[in-house]
């Protein structure tokens, strides 16, 4: 099976991911599951999850369409018992109500992964029904990071601006943030 375009950020995770000891991975907001389908078809054991029923029975179309072993869930994070190796949540937080909700969301991402996250948001969006500022982004990010000081897990955290959207190359600029959940040993 040929891999059409994995989106950058699905590149990127594939990096971070493939040097660590990886089989889990539960994709938060995976939509109609093009990058889970295509983390499982590399070979992942994915569960995608969204809580928009119809983004989910598209997804489970597609990927029976292609004879994908994959899982679909539209139950809330909070439902969900199991924990895997790695969690990915992209582009979710800016579409909650405020920064408290989306903190909400980054502390049940953390509960469901047993050994990293990887966490990409909008650094502006703004429709008719959401306003996330830059600075809105920027109290985040900071919120983020300094959760994980707290934990003491380690972080890195980056800026892209290309994605890659129905098959076009486009610019919108983004926060990245990735976490490995060992604890920084401090002397």
């Amino acid at each position: 099976m040929v891999i059409k375009c994995l989106s950058y950020a699905g590149l990127r995770f594939l990096l971070l991911v493939s040097s660590k000891d990886i089989e889990t991975i539960l994709d938060v907001g995976c939509g109609m599951g093009k990058d889970s389908i295509q983390l499982a078809l590399l070979g992942f054991k994915v569960t995608g999850q969204d809580i928009d029923k119809k983004a989910i029975a598209i997804a489970l179309a597609i990927a029976k369409s292609l004879d994908v072993k994959i899982k679909f869930t539209a139950k809330p994070l909070s439902k969900i018992k199991k924990r895997f190796d790695c969690v990915r949540c992209c582009f979710v937080l800016p579409f909650l109500k405020d920064n408290k909700e989306r903190m909400e969301l980054v502390k049940e991402i953390d509960r469901l992964s047993k050994k990293m996250f990887l966490i990409q948001y909008q650094k502006e969006l703004i429709t008719n029904s959401i306003k996330f500022s830059k600075k809105e982004a920027s109290l985040l990010t900071s919120k983020i990071e300094e959760y994980c000081k707290g934990k003491g897990y380690k972080y890195s955290i980056w800026e892209e601006s290309l994605i890659v959207l129905r098959n076009t190359w486009v610019k919108l600029p983004s926060i990245c943030i990735a976490v490995e959940k060992f604890k920084i040993l401090e002397k």
